[in-house]
């Protein structure tokens, strides 16, 4: 259909970005950007556990990656 992109059938794992307007593109754009600072700025890379019984730093407690007004969060 016009205005519809298909998922990629040889790729497993998906993000999909849900901003409230249906058929429309360019609703990933910010967050896409901002996932790809934290990446690359290492947000997560400090965060990841070695095991269960880790007493390092955990996920549950990361804070959002979104300002305050953009609506956009990774949790």
């Amino acid at each position: 259909r016009k205005g519809e992109a298909p998922l990629e059938p040889n790729h497993t794992n998906f993000i999909f970005v849900d901003n409230g307007l249906e058929r429309t593109y360019g609703g990933e754009i910010a967050f896409r950007a901002k996932l790809e600072q934290a990446i690359s700025g290492g947000f997560f890379s400090s965060k990841i556990l070695s095991n269960t019984y880790s007493s390092g730093p955990s996920l549950s407690g990361t804070s959002s990656l979104r300002p305050d007004n953009s609506g956009l969060y990774i949790n």
